[in-house]
């Protein structure tokens, strides 16, 4: 008895595997996938020539939509961000910042529009990676 009780103590009492690499290299694809997207391109996960999920640009404009929209709700926005937004885009593209800032709640809106890609990227993020390596190899 002494045996299995040792082998459960050891059991019960052993570290978790370091996965950090794992870990890492979900977050370098995350962040590669990002980049992409704020470049206006779709995330497209396929395994073995079959879709098993996708993050279009246009996803990622919805969740800017209702980030944003969120944030006009809230507290802390000016009531005209929107609509100041609206005209530096297409009257005066330098103030445009200062809007994207107030309306984000960041003070770096790249930054923020990361974060928000990042959040729908993650899901995918497991199976991105296990697809590159299929398409390495």
């Amino acid at each position: 008895m002494g045996a299995l009780q040792a082998a459960q103590w050891r059991y019960d009492n052993a570290e978790p595997e370091d996965d950090s690499d794992y870990r890492d290299a979900i977050q370098a694809w995350v962040e590669r996938r990002s980049e992409e997207l704020l470049r206006g391109s779709d995330i497209v996960v396929k395994r073995f020539g079959r879709v098993v999920g996708r993050v279009d640009f246009a996803d990622f404009l919805q969740a800017l939509d209702e980030h944003a929209n969120s944030r006009l709700q809230g507290f802390g926005v000016s009531p005209h961000a929107f609509g100041g937004l609206v005209w530096a885009a297409l009257c005066s593209p330098k103030e445009g910042s200062g809007y994207a800032e107030n309306l984000l709640g960041e003070a770096d809106p790249r930054r923020a529009l990361l974060e928000i890609a990042d959040r729908l990227l993650e899901p995918l993020a497991a199976e991105g990676l296990l697809a590159d390596a299929e398409d390495a190899d």
